[in-house]
């Protein structure tokens, strides 16, 4: 096992590398906007962007890159949660945000790809008998609340605040993760 948490250690590192190369381009989709609020004017509705991409090989390559890149984070997070047990949070997370996802979306894309994650890793460790039932149950209780509550705490949360605190506070908690790895 130490020679997995070393190897967990430098990964998380090496996510440090691409969070610090994230660049903000100004985005003209609105996929993000609260539900009711439509696009602004000279804005483009996300619609006409994915058309836009489909019939100009510019933004279809980028596509393809940052496509290829999310395969790989996820991947990444997945062997991380089969071996370590570790829900595959740290490297998705850290993923999502280098990919240049805004704060909010990176928590609603992230919850979607760990059920993903959970559901299969709990068919494949239940096929082996390591998942203890009873404790599964009573956590899912307080998961499930936490998963109630948390949006909508999340909701009263200032996205410009978000933005400004998300970022740094999680590429300090994936260092610290990846020393703490290292030195165990």
């Amino acid at each position: 096992m130490a020679y997995q948490k070393k190897v967990l250690g430098l990964l998380m590192l090496g996510m440090l590398l691409p969070m610090t190369r994230r660049h903000r381009r100004p985005r003209q989709a609105v996929a993000s906007q609260p539900v009711g609020e439509g696009p602004v004017a000279g804005e483009k509705s996300l619609i006409a962007e994915i058309a836009d991409d489909a019939t100009n090989d510019l933004p279809v390559q980028g596509n393809v890159l940052r496509h290829t890149l999310a395969v790989l984070y996820g991947l990444c997070g997945v062997l991380m949660s089969g071996m370590v047990g570790i829900s595959g949070t740290p490297p998705i997370l850290a993923g999502l945000y280098a990919l240049g996802l805004k704060a909010r979306e990176v928590v609603g894309t992230s919850l979607m790809v760990l059920l993903a994650i959970g559901i299969t890793g709990v068919l494949a460790h239940s096929a082996l008998g390591a998942v203890n039932w009873q404790i599964l149950l009573a956590l899912g209780i307080g998961t499930v609340t936490g998963a109630f509550l948390g949006p909508l705490l999340l909701s009263r949360v200032d996205t410009a605040v978000l933005e400004r605190v998300y970022g740094p506070f999680f590429f300090i908690l994936v260092g610290l993760f990846g020393l703490y790895m290292l030195a165990a």
